[in-house]
């Protein structure tokens, strides 16, 4: 159980680390670039200071959450049940990774409006959702990030070797 426990910590320090390093390069390398200021639509750093706030905090609250032995959302002390990793959760979780990786490969030279329907489809599916729902979450749930990076934050998502942007 303290082996689970100290890896908790370790991969909460790290993505706290991680976030703090996002808030540094967007301070420093956005600003020499000059893609960082300005109004919420022309700031480049905008939406990566906000994606590492919330790392922050979450692995702020995680590492509170080891220091003190407990579950926050129960209010009690944990059991060892509660720390074990079924084999089955843990395949599914290195697929996922896997998946994840060979979609960032993949990106810049498939495109976004290609690669991301995949991505979001063999992700519902590997976690559980039936195949056909599975094509069509991963198809809806990616035209709203789309959506969502295109027009709410004015962002060019990667169009890829064959040109395919779904433009709304």
């Amino acid at each position: 159980m303290k082996s689970l426990r100290s890896g908790e910590a370790v991969v909460s320090t790290l993505f706290l680390a991680l976030g703090v390093w996002v808030i540094y390069q967007t301070l420093t390398t956005f600003d020499d670039a000059g893609v960082a200021g300005g109004d919420a639509l022309s700031d480049s750093a905008l939406f990566p200071r906000i994606a590492a706030c919330i790392m922050i905090f979450l692995a702020l609250v995680n590492i509170i959450k080891v220091f003190f032995n407990r579950d926050l959302s129960s209010g009690e002390f944990d059991s060892e049940e509660h720390d074990k990793i079924s084999p089955d959760h843990l395949i599914k979780g290195l697929l996922c990774v896997v998946v994840f990786v060979v979609y960032l490969l993949v990106l810049k030279s498939v495109g976004y409006d290609v690669a991301t329907p995949v991505l979001m489809a063999l992700l519902f599916y590997i976690l559980g959702a039936r195949w056909w729902s599975s094509c069509l979450l991963g198809l809806f749930s990616s035209i709203a990030m789309s959506l969502f990076f295109e027009q709410a934050l004015d962002v060019i998502l990667p169009v890829g070797i064959m040109g395919l942007n779904f433009n709304f």
